[in-house]
């Protein structure tokens, strides 16, 4: 007795396929944004081949991670592979397999290379913050006859602080509201659910914040356009923010992820355990937490020599 024949599958019939895909993985639990990059990466192997017609079979598979290498660095190759290996498993597993269940073993893994976390430097963290609580410091803008706050000051200024805070990534961050930010559920990477609790210091600064906004907008972080449109913040206004905060410090450069990196580095610098920092992360794992405890040392040197008396 002869096996079956496995299915034949087309470029063209991908993008049905990968819709089908997309609301399962959202079924499932997975995040908005951990979705449509499973879908960017269907839509570079739909784009490099062009011919509907051409079967979707392990030499074009080959084909397409070959031509990946030269245009994506190691880390969105491996996203592009996880995004198709996701659209192949999920068309092989039907009850009748729309492709040959063997072909999502063709994609390679690309093997990608954890970067050491880049926390900010413990005198451009200094500097940055007393230059928040300055500018939004009502008496002594009038002692030194400046302009109050803005608006816009206050919510850098808490935005900033909370982030530390709360350790968040910037897409969890943007879902926070603004009645219910002291104890909010949020959906992480992934798709689980996190809890971010705001502490009472940085509470006093948002609720500052709340009370300079005219808007009804239930976001707790909007973006405050020349036009004066209000509208919800987005993760390349947030680092327009960061970019604005080091021009006008004078520090470096910076991310919110390096703010991730630099709160995780102050708990391990303080005695904190793997578990309490990844629970604070988020990670389900301790072992991606280890390299906070490797980097403290060297920035609390780094700090000590920068404090030392000059001779």
């Amino acid at each position: 007795m002869t096996s079956p024949k496995a299915p034949i599958l087309r470029i063209r019939e991908l993008p049905p396929i990968l819709e089908r895909t997309k609301q399962e993985l959202l079924v499932r639990g997975r995040s908005p944004a951990t979705v449509r990059i499973y879908e960017w990466g269907v839509q570079t192997l739909i784009k490099f081949v062009g011919d509907g017609d051409r079967l979707v079979d392990r030499d074009l598979i080959e084909e397409w991670q070959g031509s990946l290498v030269t245009r994506l660095n190691p880390r969105s190759r491996a996203l592009a592979a996880t995004g198709v290996r996701a659209l192949l498993k999920w068309a092989a597993n039907r009850q009748r397999p729309l492709c040959d269940p063997f072909l999502a073993q063709a994609i390679v893994s690309t093997k990608v290379n954890k970067k050491q976390p880049r926390p900010l430097h413990p005198n451009d963290l200094i500097r940055i913050t007393a230059h928040l609580i300055e500018r939004c410091d009502l008496r002594l803008a009038a002692q030194m006859g400046e302009r109050p706050p803005t608006l816009r000051d206050l919510r850098d200024r808490a935005l900033f602080h909370y982030i530390l805070g709360i350790g968040g990534r910037v897409s969890e961050v943007l879902q926070v509201h603004r009645t219910t930010f002291e104890r909010e559920v949020i959906r992480q990477k992934g798709g689980t659910a996190k809890e971010f609790i705001c502490q009472p210091g940085v509470a006093g600064l948002i609720h500052q914040y709340l009370a300079a906004r005219s808007d009804d907008l239930p976001w707790l972080w909007i973006a405050l356009t020349p036009s004066g449109v209000v509208r919800k913040l987005d993760p390349a206004g947030v680092l327009k923010i960061w970019e604005r905060l080091a021009a006008a410090y004078l520090v470096p450069r910076f991310t919110t992820h390096q703010l991730r990196h630099t709160a995780a580095t102050a708990l391990a610098a303080r005695g904190h355990g793997p578990l309490e920092i990844a629970d604070f992360l988020g990670h389900a794992d301790t072992r991606w937490v280890q390299i906070y405890a490797k980097t403290s040392p060297n920035r609390l040197q780094a700090a000590r020599a920068d404090l030392d008396i000059a001779t």
